[in-house]
């Protein structure tokens, strides 16, 4: 039998519990050890990069279309749906993830939608425009006079509203909130694009996409003012004659 207090080690039952907690200490470091040499490994600039990821949390998601059913609103809200029989699905459909993010701007939100015809989505705007957020529209000029289009609604709530005189049609379909979130994708702001067409729209905070998606919106801005609109229709009106 192992004398162990020969060897200067607790002996009985107080040698077990001590080999118990090096073991474990041994493990940790053996760990920690491990984790030190993968960040040895990182260059300069990859731990920069890492760095400016957790800080940012740079996200991203993806959402399809059609949904079952139009999701409840007021199911997806705190206070829940209070409804017996409520006519709208109780599920976290695409067309509420998208509404949520809308509902999250707090400053500006820049659109440019090719059509919209959705009474619920046009209205989601309009509140935001009620709660102090600066709301700015590009469409279609052909789609914005298109049977159930809510741009008159939009521009009788105040939101400015720009458009392209003549010509090809502006077909983006991206919408830019607090200048910090771009969604974007096939989907139009309609209700067969939310119940019947297969559709999708991403997601991001992602910096480099959406200066971009930032920049094309006011360059798109500032091609649609009213006088140059007007400029534009009579150049063509002219080339024509």
């Amino acid at each position: 039998m192992v004398n162990f207090s020969k060897l200067g080690l607790p002996s009985g039952g107080g040698y077990w519990k001590w080999l118990g907690v090096a073991t474990v200490t041994a493990a940790l470091a053996i760990g920690v050890h491990h984790y030190w040499l993968e960040i040895s490994r990182e260059t300069p600039k990859e731990i920069q990069r890492r760095k400016q990821e957790a800080g940012n949390l740079i996200f991203h998601e993806v959402l399809f279309f059609p949904d079952k059913g139009i999701g409840c609103e007021n199911y997806a809200s705190p206070k829940g749906c209070s409804a017996l029989e409520c006519e709208f699905s109780h599920l976290e459909t695409s067309y509420i993830k998208l509404l949520n993010y809308l509902k999250q701007t707090k400053k500006t939100l820049n659109i440019a939608i090719f059509i919209m015809t959705c009474p619920k989505l046009a209205q989601a705007i309009v509140n935001l425009k009620r709660k102090g957020v600066v709301v700015r529209v590009i469409t279609d000029n052909e789609m914005m006079i298109t049977v159930g289009s809510q741009i008159g609604l939009l521009r009788k709530s105040g939101i400015a509203v720009r458009h392209k005189a003549k010509g090809f049609i502006m077909h983006h379909k991206f919408a830019i909130i607090d200048g910090h979130t771009v969604l974007n994708g096939s989907f139009n702001w309609t209700t067969p694009a939310i119940t019947g067409n297969n559709e999708n729209i991403t997601i991001t905070n992602q910096p480099n996409v959406v200066d971009s998606y930032k920049n094309e919106f006011e360059k798109l801005w500032e091609e649609f003012t009213p006088r140059s609109a007007l400029l534009t229709l009579l150049n063509n009106n002219q080339q024509c004659g």
